[in-house]
């Protein structure tokens, strides 16, 4: 006796789900990532957000430029508050590694006050503890 035929769609939704299965299990997913999930992003964010995006006509060129301001002044204060919260030469380290959300694996050589190029970790650590963390007067 012969087997039922599948029909048609049948074969595809098997073939769409064994290859979603393996695309699962081997495969990293890629998306872009949504700037509001970014550590900066704040419920001003949002709401200059939707406004520039809802807004019509000739206030929405307004909207749009208090949207790209809001975003600045977050990006900012969320920098600030990450930089005072550092306690030694590896946050710093650590903070100076991100670079718009993403890890960098280069660091650029840094200029001391005599003009000199530093490179090495230690001497760039001691240039941001002298900026960062000044001894008191």
């Amino acid at each position: 006796m012969r087997a039922p035929a599948m029909t048609a769609h049948a074969a595809r939704e098997a073939f769409d789900t064994a290859i979603n299965h393996a695309c699962k299990t081997t495969l990293k997913p890629k998306r872009v990532p949504d700037p509001r999930g970014a550590n900066w992003w704040s419920d001003e964010c949002s709401t200059a957000h939707i406004n520039a995006r809802t807004t019509k006509g000739l206030e929405c060129q307004k909207a749009f430029h208090h949207l790209r301001h809001t975003i600045q002044k977050a990006k900012c204060e969320w920098a600030h508050q990450k930089l005072h919260e550092a306690t030694d030469e590896g946050d710093i380290w650590q903070i100076t590694s991100a670079r718009k959300g993403h890890i960098t694996n280069t660091y650029p050589a840094l200029q001391d006050s005599n003009d000199h190029l530093v490179t090495d970790p230690e001497g760039k650590a001691m240039l941001f503890k002298e900026q960062f963390f000044p001894t008191s007067p």
